[in-house]
């Protein structure tokens, strides 16, 4: 008797917490692996994607501490349960090389087998996607979904749930926002490959989705730079009273934010007050007190306290910029 398929499609929402998400990756749409595995029972959608490439269900990619970045269609489902790692390893050498999911099984999953035995065997869930990067990043309603989890069942389209919360600012750069600033900073030298980075840093809640907040690096000074607070922004929150008048603000009563405080343009901090300080200022910046324009306008003078060159070169080619939020 041959199986029914039960042809409505579902939706799975799948959590990853080790994608690159720096500048010099970026993400593309197109096919591509995701794999969970589990150690001694099935992963939690293993049940749940049964049949899932004959209905042709539907997968969204969340990238933990970011938000919905892809969106696509189940084409293919390996699932598999190795009971010795020498069944891992022959799965291994029987994979085709042009697999991209084989990086997987060669770095990562030796760590899983040391613990596969018969009675705790190693569940292993391949699938293959048909991806497109979606145009604006989707924020999930944290009281709903957690850092801890790795997979849920969705009860429709995602975009039709009541499960995001609408933000003005995230932390994910753009690929769009990273190319015209690549366009713009090839203007004062083609002699370098940039990183584009957060010049208040995302770790405390600088956002990435305005270009007022980015910064083009060459690959060492980015490393060094790390998630420093660049002093400008000590100095430029001591203009807004909305700031210095706000109670999280006064009960502290920081030496960094005091008038007779001087700042240089090379100054960066990465003490934990200075840190500690950065992320409630941010906060209060990035909240409804302030709207976005001056929101904007609050990272941009930052920056440009330590780069105006690189202010008045975006001035001057705006028109280069292809969007702005």
């Amino acid at each position: 008797m041959s199986k029914i398929i039960n042809d409505k499609i579902k939706y799975h929402i799948l959590n990853r917490r080790d994608i690159e998400t720096s500048s010099r990756k970026r993400r593309k749409s197109g096919e591509a692996w995701t794999t969970e595995t589990r150690i001694g029972s099935r992963p939690a959608g293993f049940k749940a994607t049964e049949d899932a490439e004959k209905r042709g269900d539907i997968v969204y990619l969340n990238l933990s501490g970011y938000g919905v970045v892809a969106k696509g269609k189940i084409i293919n489902r390996i699932p598999n349960t190795f009971n010795r790692i020498e069944e891992v390893l022959e799965y291994v050498r029987s994979k085709e090389a042009k697999d991209n999911s084989r990086l997987f099984w060669g770095e990562i999953i030796i760590d899983k087998c040391k613990t596969i035995s018969k009675n705790k065997p190693l569940h292993v869930l391949e699938l293959l996607s048909l991806f497109e990067v979606l145009p604006n990043l989707i924020r999930l309603d944290s009281k709903k979904f957690s850092n801890q989890w790795s997979y849920k069942t969705l009860e429709g389209p995602l975009e039709e749930e009541e499960n995001y919360e609408e933000e003005k600012f995230n932390p994910l750069i753009p690929n769009h926002l990273k190319r015209d600033i690549q366009i713009i900073s090839s203007l004062l030298s083609k002699d370098f490959v940039y990183d584009i980075d957060h010049f208040v840093p995302k770790s405390c809640g600088g956002p990435g989705n305005i270009i007022e907040n980015l910064i083009p690096l060459n690959s060492s000074v980015n490393r060094g730079k790390r998630d420093s607070i660049p002093a400008g922004l000590f100095k430029e929150a001591r203009k807004y009273s909305a700031i210095m008048n706000h109670a999280n603000i006064t009960k502290i009563n920081s030496d960094y934010l005091s008038s007779d405080k001087k700042y240089e343009e090379t100054q960066f901090f990465d003490d934990a007050k200075a840190r500690d300080l950065a992320k409630i200022i941010i906060k209060i910046i990035n909240s409804q007190e302030f709207d976005i324009e001056e929101a904007k306008s609050f990272y941009k003078n930052v920056r440009g306290f330590h780069f105006p060159r690189f202010n008045d070169l975006l001035e001057k080619n705006k028109h280069l910029i292809s969007y702005q939020n």
